[in-house]
């Protein structure tokens, strides 16, 4: 077996041999079925398909496995330089995602003929396209193993990139996306609003009370994800809409910040300093955006980022 996944490794027993014969092990990986091999002389760790079901974290599988020989949590992350060939972040997930496979979770098909080709390049090829989609809001795939290990990666990694079927996607886009004009934004966020029980309370890192957030599955302004109601003595804002990002990677491009600020340009026109649409160069990735404050009939409206943070302020009328 061994001379099988190192081909020539046994005659150039040299430096130059294993890399050599590593070289052509990945080779062969991605190009036959020896990757079937090597899933199996992992698997004999004690853990393959058979011992995952959807009750349990296949983490913790897989970790149990080892530690029945004595290996405390195992974790081939801390061999290697996870930053040299490819950002940190893509290498956690694509090493997470890789790992799962490679211990039966949701396993992959293996099998090359004259008319199909599946190997182990198709499995680092989707380990890709979910370390990509972990900087998008939505990762949307029809396919099922890659639908299961993905959401398995991201649970672990603290990555909230929603993971979905396009059935799914679907039925989200019609409950929680499927809103046009300003007005219905408003009239979203008032119902949100409405719904105590979605909220919890809010702390500073000193363990100082903020107030209150909820974390909702709507994009307000097709932006804003979060509702926060700060206590009167922190702000004397109504509600503050937030951001809350899907994962550390995540970058906020010019054009959502755009596309929000039309909504609200289309509706009030201009803003109290003259400005409406988003002028391009207007933010600089490190400072704070005085952004844009609209005086209207129910109260005062604010956009602006303010320590890396977008966010909206709404101020209502002082009744006398």
């Amino acid at each position: 077996m061994l001379n099988k996944m190192f081909p020539g490794l046994k005659e150039d027993q040299t430096m130059n041999g294993f890399f050599k014969s590593f070289g052509q092990m990945f080779h062969n990986m991605n190009e036959t079925e020896d990757y079937k091999d090597l899933r199996n002389m992992v698997q004999q760790i004690g853990v393959n398909s058979g011992h995952f079901n959807e009750n349990k974290n296949p983490f913790d599988i897989i970790e149990n496995a080892y530690k029945k020989f004595g290996i405390e949590h195992f974790d081939v992350n801390q061999y290697f330089d996870k930053t040299k060939n490819a950002p940190e972040w893509f290498n956690d997930i694509t090493n997470e995602y890789v790992m799962l496979d490679m211990h039966g979770f949701k396993a992959d098909k293996v099998k090359v003929t004259d008319k199909e080709k599946n190997t182990f390049k198709n499995t680092t090829e989707d380990a890709s396209h979910s370390a990509f989609a972990s900087r998008c809001e939505f990762y949307i795939t029809n396919d099922d193993k890659n639908y299961h290990k993905a959401k398995a990666v991201f649970q672990k990694l603290g990555i909230y990139t929603i993971v979905l079927k396009p059935s799914e996607f679907i039925q989200y886009y019609n409950l929680f996306l499927n809103v046009k004009s300003f007005d219905d934004h408003f009239i979203s966020i008032n119902e949100e609003l409405k719904r105590i029980e979605n909220f919890q309370e809010q702390k500073y890192e000193s363990g100082e009370s903020f107030g209150w957030v909820n974390y909702t599955d709507q994009y307000f302004f097709n932006f804003f994800n979060k509702i926060l109601i700060p206590n009167s003595e922190v702000n004397y804002a109504l509600f503050i809409l937030g951001k809350e990002n899907p994962s550390r990677s995540y970058i906020i491009s010019h054009r959502e910040i755009e596309a929000m600020l039309k909504l609200f340009a289309d509706k009030l026109g201009s803003d109290i300093n003259g400005k409406s649409y988003f002028e391009l160069g207007e933010i600089n990735s490190n400072e704070n955006w005085p952004g844009r404050t609209w005086e209207t009939n129910i109260g005062q409206i604010t956009i602006k980022r303010l320590n890396g943070w977008f966010q909206m302020y709404f101020y209502p009328i002082e009744k006398n």
